[in-house]
């Protein structure tokens, strides 16, 4: 469920988005980080910064590519002697570092490119390009708005690329922390990743593993969150889980929404399977604490 693993930064390396407040530091295992520094004064911001943990936990919970979310420590008199990093010294002008949330680059020092797009032949061949279909599931779940963050890198010892999903962000409609549906929610950009799609099997059994999701496996994703989150913002955490659970049900319809709204999103899914009726998900949350996955009553509406 995530460690709240922290790491001392040793060197500033760059500013990654002035928009996205990102920066890329060097940590004390040798290891390079994306940084966002926390502004205690805008809060929509870090209910957002909040979002993108969570959802990148997610993430990794569910077996996609992303990076593991983890806390670092920007020692204050590295704060005060980089220029780009006005803002965190603020932030730890009486203490000596401030921490912040992070996740593994996805490069390294060695050399190992990252791209933010690929031309759709390589999109073809990526190695991991049913993690997309993947995507697409989660991301309807979670009302990821727009498209995702993606990366492509490829070590000296691979013939394709990887895809590798960041900036998780967008997850949860941002800072709403709420649930807004759109056929748009989640679809990447560039649809050739699509392409292979022929039917629902493509997205098994994945897309069963999300909806037979245990609750207690949610509750405790939303426990233990860094910088006092999960005692903040306990209320919309809360009712975060309660919409996920009850929004299992629906992921195929939301899917298939996408699917016949979207002009040539699945080109070669021609036959329109049968999609279940939706139903009601009848399971109380357990006590916290209990791993494994258990049984989920569904009872079908009739009309």
């Amino acid at each position: 469920m995530g460690t709240n693993e922290s790491f001392q930064v040793t060197q500033h390396i760059r500013v990654l988005g002035r928009r996205s407040h990102t920066h890329l530091m060097l940590c004390a295992n040798d290891q390079l980080y994306v940084v966002k520094p926390l502004d205690t004064i805008d809060k929509p911001r870090r209910r957002q910064f909040m979002a993108g943990f969570l959802a990148t936990r997610l993430a990794r919970l569910v077996g996609l590519p992303a990076p593991e979310p983890v806390i670092v420590e920007i020692p204050s008199f590295l704060s005060r002697t980089t220029p780009e990093l006005e803002q965190t010294a603020a932030l730890s002008a009486t203490a000596a570092a401030s921490f912040h949330p992070a996740t593994r680059y996805a490069g390294d020092r060695n050399g190992k490119k990252v791209f933010d797009m690929l031309p759709d032949s390589y999109l073809a061949s990526l190695s991991n390009l049913s993690s997309f279909a993947h995507l697409l599931a989660l991301d309807q779940w979670c009302s990821h708005l727009g498209s995702p963050k993606v990366v492509f890198y490829r070590s000296s010892n691979d013939l394709n690329y990887n895809m590798e999903v960041i900036n998780r962000s967008r997850s949860f409609s941002g800072s709403d922390l709420n649930f807004h549906d759109h056929p748009q929610n989640g679809v990447y950009n560039f649809k050739a990743v699509y392409r292979h799609l022929q039917g629902w099997d493509n997205f098994e059994p994945f897309l069963t593993s999300l909806i037979l999701t245990s609750p207690d496996t949610l509750w405790q994703l939303t426990r233990n969150l860094p910088f006092g989150w999960s005692e903040d913002y306990a209320r919309e955490l809360d009712a975060l889980v309660e919409g996920l659970l009850r929004r299992r049900s629906v992921i195929r319809q939301l899917i298939a929404r996408s699917r016949d709204q979207i002009p040539d999103l699945f080109p070669y899914w021609t036959r329109r399977a049968f999609v279940p009726t939706q139903g009601n998900w009848l399971q109380a949350p357990r006590a916290l604490g209990v791993q494994e996955v258990f049984p989920i009553k569904y009872t079908a509406q009739t009309n």
